[in-house]
């Protein structure tokens, strides 16, 4: 079997890496049961405030991946995707971009209500739940409806 240094082509990655053969001290041998299973992330959380500005985000990165192409075209020769990397947007475009980003802001001011009413809602839904929790904890009973079951 190729070691991962031969397999990528890597090259000596130091004295430390080269003694290394294996990670399994690290991992262990035996199954660990103090894990969750899985993390539970809501979707609420992952996306972004606003999903429009993401969309037309020019961060450093994408102008790092910009420049690369264009390196790279420029290197190969190739003279359309040269031109295409270098093609800035024409003005109809930039025209339509920005009444598009006028009426998403106001689409946004128009819905803020209701999402702040959504909003409120979940914090009011919160508060009775974690005040359900501490009443029980204080109490010390487990949380949750009386049962009308008699023991």
């Amino acid at each position: 079997m190729l070691q991962n240094d031969e397999l990528f082509r890597l090259g000596p990655l130091g004295r430390r890496t080269a003694a290394a053969t294996s990670i399994s001290v690290a991992i262990g041998d035996q199954l660990r049961y103090d894990t969750p299973a899985f993390i539970r992330v809501p979707y609420t959380q992952l996306v972004p405030p606003d999903p429009a500005l993401e969309r037309d985000d020019l961060s450093e990165h994408h102008r790092a991946l910009q420049a690369f192409a264009y390196h790279l075209a420029r290197q190969t020769g190739n003279v359309s995707a040269l031109e295409e990397a270098s093609r800035e947007a024409g003005k109809w475009i930039r025209i339509k971009s920005i009444i598009g980003n006028a009426m998403l802001s106001a689409g946004a001011k128009l819905a803020s209500d209701l999402q702040n009413s959504n909003k409120d809602k979940i914090e009011v839904t919160m508060r009775v739940v974690e005040s359900m929790i501490q009443t029980a904890r204080s109490a010390g009973s487990p949380p949750g409806p009386k049962s009308s079951r008699s023991v």
